[in-house]
């Protein structure tokens, strides 16, 4: 979950200026460098095979006391000390491991709990173990010192006081031993083998379990945070690296937003994606803390979550993205799902999704505007070796509606390593696809002309034998990018020319694959 931090004042120049340019092209007519190319030339080999990662919260955590209460509604998860020597509270957790797709291998997973208060003597450390909990399954919602699942008792032991179980003779032995000082913020332990026994073996998931020390003289104790913690970046989480199943199909990103609602960091990086959060989120918002242009919200489409967009005008110049970095090989077919509903009324091109907010001409999906007061519009734009008037835009004359979910997918067919062709689709609410290849037309359809037509459409192009060339170099702006259309972002590029309405846009349901149409 790590915030990539960019200096604010230059970036958000650049993104402006870029924009710029681009919608001053979709009216000039530039000078005429050849975006297309005829097939040919072999494609690049498939990338090896990269480690993806996944953040998972807990589906249950409390601890267990001296007692017959269960705590699993409590915001704290206890470890303590008492009498002397003897482990008095230990945390029960359990992890839903479904997001990790089925044939992946796990190359490491961390466990990280918030540490929030600590005993006031002098001793400066104090050691917590994690274990695998084996021979009982606790029910999170009513064990308790004495039973795993309200009824039916851990197995009885001499370990704590008074002979309270306390679960210590159901667990292995541990798996990870820290020294946890009194610094508060997060611990991790290693838990890789306790991950990796429950992917392997998922009948045998009956949750981890961290203990007390009982090393230490009475009443020495760390408290961290549980999931029911107000405070959502304070909630403990589980960080598994693995390696993707082998294959050359199937999906290689998908987020649906649906870690949690609200504004945090968790919240907007989707943590838990079954295939890795979203690699990078910026909100360039001036120092302004104040603004926030992203956050998830309720009424996605098919009950989810979805990503609200805030418009806030050219002036100061706000923008917010999310990007995922190559989750997609080079000069690999893909196909791109999103469902994007509009109730903005901002009449500049806004430039909402593209490839890679630094290599955007390559290809961006949506570049939505709200000329009509009846409804709003979009193209998608082609023209990563240069833009040729009227060939760069491609639109279909049709006004979507505001406040109206549509699905959107492309599939970006590769003719060779730097030639591709974009084929895309929208459909409605109901499902129904709306518009396709042949409704996607030319920039002034019927006028401007280019090689003898004035009424092309992405159709009658790709039936000529017409494709878009690539540009696989470096920008100025993101210099180290040779890889290009192996990403994807989405948000609010700080249009020039953006009204600050105030109002919002929406995506849900991003999925990326390499095997076939994506579908609802």
């Amino acid at each position: 979950m790590n915030l990539l931090i960019k200096p604010f004042a230059a970036k958000c120049w650049r993104i402006v200026s870029l924009v710029a340019v681009l919608a001053a092209v979709a009216s000039c007519d530039r000078e005429q460098r050849s975006i297309t190319g005829a097939p040919g030339g072999a494609p690049y080999a498939a990338a090896a095979v990269t480690t993806s990662s996944v953040t998972i919260s807990p589906n249950g955590d409390t601890f267990l006391n001296l007692d017959a209460m269960n705590n699993a509604a409590n915001d704290s998860l206890n470890l303590y000390t008492w009498p002397d020597n003897k482990i008095a509270n230990a945390i029960v957790m359990k992890f839903d491991l479904t997001s990790i797709p089925t044939g992946s291998t796990i190359i490491s997973a961390t466990l990280n709990l918030y540490l929030f208060d600590s005993d006031a003597t002098t001793d400066s450390t104090y050691t917590v173990t994690v274990h695998r909990i084996v021979n009982k399954n606790p029910t999170i919602t009513s064990t308790t010192g004495y039973t795993y699942d309200g009824v039916h008792g851990w197995t009885p032991n001499g370990c704590c006081y008074n002979n309270v179980p306390l679960a210590q003779a159901d667990i292995s032995t541990p798996v990870d031993t820290r020294s946890i000082d009194k610094t508060v913020g997060f611990k991790q332990w290693d838990v890789t083998s306790i991950v990796q026994g429950w992917f392997n073996t998922p009948a045998t998931n009956f949750g981890l379990l961290v203990n007390s020390d009982p090393s230490k003289l009475a009443d020495r104790h760390r408290f961290f945070r549980s999931n029911e913690a107000a405070v959502d970046s304070q909630r403990p989480y589980l960080t598994v690296v693995y390696t993707p199943p082998a294959g050359g199909g199937g999906v290689v990103f998908q987020s649906d937003w649906s870690t949690a609602l609200g504004t945090s960091k968790r919240a907007v990086y989707d943590s838990s994606a079954p295939y890795g959060p979203w690699t990078n989120y910026w909100e360039f918002n001036l120092g302004d803390t104040t603004v926030q242009l992203l956050s998830v919200v309720a009424g996605g489409p098919n009950g989810g979550n979805a990503l609200r967009v805030q418009q806030r005008g050219a002036i100061p110049g706000y923008s917010a993205v999310v990007q995922v970095d190559h989750p997609v090989p080079p000069a690999t077919d893909f196909y791109v799902r999103f469902y994007m509903r509009n109730d903005d009324t901002s009449p500049a091109d806004d430039h909402v999704v593209t490839v890679d907010i630094y290599k955007y001409e390559n290809l961006t999906y949506i570049k939505k505007d709200n000329y009509n007061p009846a409804g709003w519009h979009f193209v998608s734009s082609m023209f990563g070796c240069g833009y040729t008037y009227p060939i760069g835009h491609w639109g279909p004359n049709v006004t979507l509606t505001r406040g109206a979910w549509y699905r959107f997918e492309y599939f970006v067919d590769y003719i060779d390593s730097t030639h591709i062709q974009v084929h895309p689709r929208v459909y409605d609410a109901t499902g129904t696809q709306i518009l396709g290849d042949s409704d996607f037309q030319q920039s002034d359809f019927g006028s401007a002309m280019w090689n003898g037509r004035n009424d092309w459409t992405l159709a009658s192009y790709y039936a000529a034998g017409y494709n878009f060339c690539v540009n696989p170099s470096p920008s100025e702006q993101n210099p180290d990018n040779l890889t290009p259309l192996t990403s994807f972002a989405l948000g609010n590029n700080g249009q020039n020319g953006a009204v600050d309405t105030g109002l919002y846009w929406y995506y849900a349901g991003v999925q990326i694959r390499t095997d076939r149409w994506p579908g609802p």
